[in-house]
């Protein structure tokens, strides 16, 4: 099996409405006993150095600013990848959780 980099013809198909997607999260917890490196290293991960280190292990990095990675390119992934992504509204989706949850558990049976 040839890679994206090997020049394996890989298309992503975008859905007329918008793509899903998921967050990736850090924290820092509170019972950690080096807490000054911790936090150094979490911010490092923020870092526009960081956010560019990305793009050479993960395919798709929405961090505004940054190129696009090169498997992104060869997908033929849009530059924006906002202009592509289903818009989320985290912060209710959070506060709606339970019933969001209960609704999906219906739906599938689960």
């Amino acid at each position: 099996m040839q890679s994206i980099e090997e020049g394996y013809p890989v298309k992503m198909v975008i859905p007329s409405d918008g793509a899903g997607y998921e967050l990736e999260a850090s924290g820092l917890m509170a019972a950690s006993k080096n807490k000054a490196d911790a936090k150094r290293f979490l911010d490092w991960t923020l870092s526009n150095s960081a956010a560019t280190l990305y793009t050479k292990y993960k395919e798709i990095v929405t961090i505004p600013g940054v190129e696009q990675s090169k498997a992104a390119k060869l997908a033929g992934l849009p530059a924006d990848l906002s202009s592509v992504l289903f818009p989320v509204d985290f912060a209710k989706s959070a506060k709606e959780r339970d019933a969001i949850l209960e609704t999906w558990q219906k739906a599938i049976g689960r």
